[in-house]
């Protein structure tokens, strides 16, 4: 018996996204060390953050001495109303965001293609899109 292959597709992009999630934390500690001077001890990373909303948790949380948290949202292979419908439910109204400075996401291609489009819809105002 065969998986058919939208399933496949579908168990092989939520694999690749929590890949990608590693690779951003280790990307992000080690930038903060080159950029900043940073020891990556200093570079606090916590994957699945809870929001403060039942259920709902940011991708990863990046927290820096002397700056403010920001967040890393990963998704590759989400469409762009997938994408909006997403960091809508996350960073809505009644999300725990502190004094978070900014959302990264992180996408494929299609998803930058659509970014022009997507921007004008975000619903976060307490954070800015870099």
């Amino acid at each position: 018996m065969s998986i058919p292959a939208q399933r496949q597709n579908e168990v092989y992009l939520r694999r690749l996204r929590l890949f990608l999630e590693e690779i951003c934390c280790n990307l992000h500690r080690f930038r903060h060390a080159a950029e900043g001077g940073i020891e990556p001890p200093h570079v606090r990373i916590n994957q699945e953050y809870s929001l403060g909303i039942p259920d709902t948790f940011a991708d990863i949380r990046v927290e820096v001495a002397g700056a403010p948290p920001y967040f890393i949202e990963v998704k590759y292979g989400y469409s762009p109303a997938r994408t909006v419908a997403s960091l809508t439910r996350k960073y809505g109204p009644g999300a725990r965001l502190g004094e978070a400075s900014k959302i990264v996401v992180v996408g494929d291609a299609n998803l930058a293609a659509s970014w022009g489009d997507i921007e004008p819809r975000k619903s976060a105002p307490a954070c800015r899109t870099n």
